[in-house]
């Protein structure tokens, strides 16, 4: 299991597109995706779990993968997290 600390790049937080992209990417992986904001952890793969969470714009996450790929499950979705999700 790997973990990385991540800060959410859009202004507008993880609403229904971006969420949705997140979720997509994510669920190209094998291993299990996670992401925890405060005393919250959810399943990645879920956007229902991700709407939930309602994540802010310029949080700070923590994103932890466990299986085969988890190391390029990782990089690819901080990466969106923090770049690739503006409107």
């Amino acid at each position: 299991m790997i973990s990385k600390a991540t800060i959410i790049g859009n202004e507008s937080g993880l609403h229904a597109r971006p969420a949705s992209k997140l979720t997509k990417l994510a669920s190209g992986y094998e291993s299990d995706i996670t992401i925890r904001y405060e005393d919250k952890v959810v399943d990645v793969k879920s956007i229902i779990n991700i709407l939930s969470t309602a994540l802010p714009g310029q949080s700070e996450v923590v994103l932890m993968a466990d299986g085969s790929d988890e190391e390029d499950a990782i990089f690819s979705i901080a990466n969106l997290l923090e770049t690739e999700l503006g409107e």
